[in-house]
């Protein structure tokens, strides 16, 4: 197995290493691949229940510490008074939680991880909904969500009504101002 074989793939998914191999070597060569915990045979699944409920919650919960610029720090993103913690798909707004359909969410990360970029709705078609098959989608899915996605989040927030842009006959971009 070569060095971090599993956190290089997927860096923000917890690891559990189900094993027969007890040898201190067999669990030193697990961690170094990248596991978060090593359990050896024959256990409880009680155990497991509990190791994963812990992983899931160490690894999960948002940290207290963002950067203001949106670049990533401790799992979240703030710019002004929204806060979005990535791995627990959670938005902030003045500390106030901001219930976010799934693609609402994803539509609100990518436009975040990706500011002051302008994206045509069939881009942000095929970034978010994760299909390039016009045929099958409305051509006012995205323009809906976005609708959707600035009542909710500048309900809460009227200051940055504008971050959100249209760019009449380009599409969308998010942009601090």
């Amino acid at each position: 197995m070569t060095r971090h074989a599993f956190a290089t793939t997927q860096p923000d998914i917890p690891i559990l290493l189900l094993s027969g191999r007890s040898e201190e070597k067999d669990r030193i060569e697990g961690f170094e691949a990248g596991a978060d915990d090593y359990v050896i045979k024959p256990f409880s699944p009680r155990e497991i229940v509990l190791r994963i409920q812990n992983m899931i919650t160490r690894v999960y919960s948002p940290g207290p510490y963002v950067s203001e610029t949106g670049d990533l720090l401790n799992n979240a993103f703030k710019i002004g008074d929204i806060v979005l913690y990535p791995s627990a798909r959670r938005v902030m707004v003045k500390q106030n939680e901001v219930h976010l359909t799934p693609k609402e969410y994803d539509l609100l990360y990518f436009l975040i991880t990706h500011q002051e970029k302008v994206y045509s709705r069939e881009v942000l078609h095929t970034e978010v909904w994760k299909s390039s098959h016009r045929g099958i989608y409305d051509r006012r899915t995205v323009d809906t969500h976005i609708k959707r996605l600035r009542d909710k989040l500048f309900s809460y927030y009227p200051e940055g009504n504008g971050w959100i842009q249209t760019l009449w006959g380009h599409g969308y971009m998010f942009k601090k101002i």
